[in-house]
């Protein structure tokens, strides 16, 4: 038995690692379809705009997240 439960873990760890490069190569891929769309974007200003928004985004994302773990670690 394990035997058998630490082969879980394992498959489960391979699992979770797939993912997440999963998701990453996905990320990776839409960041190359923006820069190639704000390459062929002849207005400078609008290039700016769409920058400035994925930076408040991220933003957003971060302190979201930040929140997360210290409600986890106060829990």
């Amino acid at each position: 038995m394990a035997g058998e439960r630490g082969s879980n873990s394992v498959v489960d760890d391979l699992s979770f690692s797939f993912s997440l490069f999963s998701a990453k190569w996905n990320e990776v891929g839409q960041l190359n379809a923006l820069i190639a769309e704000l390459e062929a974007s002849e207005d400078v200003g609008e290039v700016w705009d769409t920058i400035m928004c994925l930076r408040d985004e991220q933003c957003k994302a971060e302190a979201k997240l930040a929140d997360l773990q210290y409600w986890l670690t106060v829990a």
